[in-house]
């Protein structure tokens, strides 16, 4: 018993210092709240307990889950392929990344209309130094007539290919072939 009295007198002399009724003060009057918190808790616990008890609930989920999965019509080859997919995607993820980097550079592109119009003047001026598309109407009609008018003329013979090859129009033409060829050939 006398130990008994010299706890207690222990516990009283700690209770006196003013840190410890300060928080006694604060535990009195956070309790409802505390006491609330803890209701709640314990109702969610219950429910979830009860859940997991219900065998026809879980029944139904597992059911439900079952069909969507079913309506998929997942084959071996489809999970095959997605294994496959899984062990690519290391080396798959950076790709997609400067797909993205491109895809939001190219979108803000276009969305800056001053940048488009640029662009459209630019590519506009490059492609009537070698092609006059401004005089495009009149070069196609004037085309069609020259063919109607020389249409029954002699075959063209190889002197006659030789002769148009010296042509500046189908010089420029043939070099920008060549341009484009040797161009293509580096990106093999």
């Amino acid at each position: 018993m006398a130990e008994q009295t010299k706890e207690l007198a222990d516990v009283m002399l700690k209770l006196e210092d003013e840190a410890q009724i300060a928080s006694l003060q604060y535990l009195v009057e956070k309790l409802p709240t505390f006491v609330e918190t803890l209701k709640v808790a314990e109702d969610k616990l219950d429910f979830i307990t009860s859940s997991l008890q219900d065998e026809q609930s879980l029944k139904v989920i597992a059911n439900d889950v079952e069909e969507k999965i079913e309506r998929l019509h997942l084959t071996e080859q489809h999970v095959n392929a997605m294994m496959d997919l899984m062990q690519l995607l290391p080396r798959l993820t950076p790709l997609v990344q400067q797909l993205d980097n491109i895809a939001a550079f190219a979108e803000s592109v276009w969305s800056d209309k001053r940048t488009v119009d640029q662009l459209l003047t630019t590519t506009k001026e490059t492609v009537n130094l070698y092609l006059p598309l401004d005089q495009g109407q009149e070069i196609l009609t004037a085309t069609k007539e020259e063919f109607a008018r020389t249409k029954n003329n002699a075959p063209i013979s190889v002197f006659g290919l030789m002769k148009m090859i010296k042509d500046p129009v189908v010089q420029d033409g043939l070099k920008m072939m060549q341009a484009f060829l040797t161009t293509m050939n580096k990106y093999r």
